[in-house]
């Protein structure tokens, strides 16, 4: 059986190769797949004057962030769970899509729903909330979404400046902002927006 888990490479600045850290569901780094002198040359990186203390609080940080981030994407797309497709099939790459279960995701799972709302609370925030207990109410679920896909429509450019339309294909929806070209579309309903 394998462990859930994610690498984040780092690049030491004096070398053009990655510094592989595996971490487990649990937020640890996975101390069987990285060397000592690995992981040394990893914290290096960080200021001389961090304690074991702050090297440890930067390494829960950085977890935090890079879980809580990939959640909250895939819940954004409607998922619940990573979906892995196999990079050898090329004639039906999405034929042998192995469909992993939720057991790790933050948003399901109580354990690591208290773990990381307390580090928001604690940590990041330094306030204290209410959250609710995870359960069959109270919990994601797979959602099917539609995104909204725009690509921009020369309206043709006059003495007025206006640089064009965006068209938008309204037969998509969405549930919030999303950026484009570094900027915030709002859901709409019509066909062009400006």
């Amino acid at each position: 059986m394998t462990t859930a888990n994610w690498t984040l490479d780092i690049y030491p600045s004096d070398s053009s190769e990655p510094v592989s850290v595996t971490f487990l569901a649990t937020d640890e780094i996975d101390d069987t797949q990285i060397s000592a002198d690995d992981l040394a040359a990893v914290n290096a990186i960080l200021p001389s004057t961090f304690s074991r203390t702050e090297i440890a609080s930067f390494w829960d940080t950085i977890t935090w962030i890079f879980v809580s981030f990939f959640w909250m994407c895939l819940d954004d797309l409607g998922e619940t769970s990573p979906t892995i497709y196999p990079s050898t099939d090329t004639n039906l790459p999405f034929a042998n899509a192995t469909i992993l279960p939720p057991t790790n995701n933050i948003l399901v799972n109580q354990i690591l729903f208290d773990k990381y709302s307390s580090f928001l609370q604690t940590a990041v925030l330094n306030a204290t909330l209410n959250f609710s207990e995870v359960g069959p109410i109270n919990s994601i679920h797979p959602l099917l979404k539609k995104l909204l896909l725009c690509f921009d429509a020369i309206k043709g450019v006059g003495d007025s400046g206006d640089s064009g339309w965006r068209l938008c294909n309204d037969e998509y929806s969405v549930r919030s902002s999303h950026v484009y070209y570094g900027n915030v579309l709002p859901a709409t309903s019509g066909r062009f927006i400006k």
